[in-house]
């Protein structure tokens, strides 16, 4: 994946909608730099509540600084 023109890393991810009017999310970006990942759900219909944790280990903020 790439932010602007910084590769971050790899991006895989997984959504399952299970009918409840949520979707589930569990995705990772990985790289030497960059360690993110992002769990939880949201809501299919408005006002589209979520759940969402977001953890960062190690992660460099050199690629999202530069972007900014």
């Amino acid at each position: 994946m790439f932010l602007g023109d910084e590769g971050v890393g790899a991006l895989e991810g997984r959504i399952l909608g299970t009918g409840d009017g949520r979707v589930a999310v569990d995705a990772r970006c990985r790289s030497p730099r960059v360690d993110l990942a992002v769990q939880g759900s949201v809501g299919v219909a408005a006002p589209y509540e979520s759940d969402l944790t977001l953890t960062a280990e190690q992660t460099s903020l050199d690629p999202f600084a530069r972007v900014a």
